[in-house]
């Protein structure tokens, strides 16, 4: 397995415990920002717990650009929000991927909202950072990888395809909003 390919894979576990958090939460709770780390001593979350939601975000990107010595690979993942056309926020789980050894890097996030029903899924994964922002087949190859990394999760990964199967379009994102967190 190539190093991208096990990062990847890496996101997308990360990306279901996300979701399997944040359906245990209430909908005007925030995601504790959290890293899945391997490296040496193999595989732990690390939490960012902070008195505001920015500082334990800023926490977290800390730690990605300056892990621990032994780390090999990290994926960080937090709550955020980002700007419609409409002016409107949606929210989204972010997930900034960080392979130490190759000097890969990439963020993408799955957006999401609450309805009455639950937790739905707002389009597929967009890729907000990295080369596979710019290339569309790079892209689709990344997020099957994601797909799979998904499925490796023990407790979470039902949820999450039941999440992706029922779907609901993305609305237009405004260009230079960004994310926020």
């Amino acid at each position: 397995m190539s190093s991208e390919q096990e990062i990847l894979e890496l996101g997308g576990l990360t990306l279901a415990h996300a979701f399997l958090i944040l359906t245990k939460l209430e909908p005007d709770e925030l995601l504790c920002p959290f890293a899945v780390v391997e490296g040496e001593e193999g595989r732990e979350i690390l939490e960012f717990p902070a008195d505001t939601q920015e500082i334990a975000v800023e926490n977290g990107k800390r730690y990605l650009e300056t892990p621990e010595y032994g780390i090999s690979r990290i994926a960080f993942a937090r709550d955020g929000r980002c700007l419609t056309e409409s002016l409107e926020y949606i929210d989204a789980i972010s997930v900034s991927l960080r392979n130490i050894k190759s000097d890969y890097e990439t963020t993408f996030s799955q957006f999401y909202q609450f309805t009455d029903h639950g937790l739905t899924f707002l389009g597929d994964i967009e890729f907000m950072l990295g080369s596979e922002a710019d290339n569309p087949e790079q892209a689709r190859i990344h997020k099957s990888l994601i797909d799979a990394g998904i499925a490796t999760h023990p407790t979470a990964a039902e949820l999450v395809t039941e999440l992706q199967a029922n779907r609901l379009p993305l609305p237009p994102l405004l260009e230079q909003s960004g994310m926020l967190q």
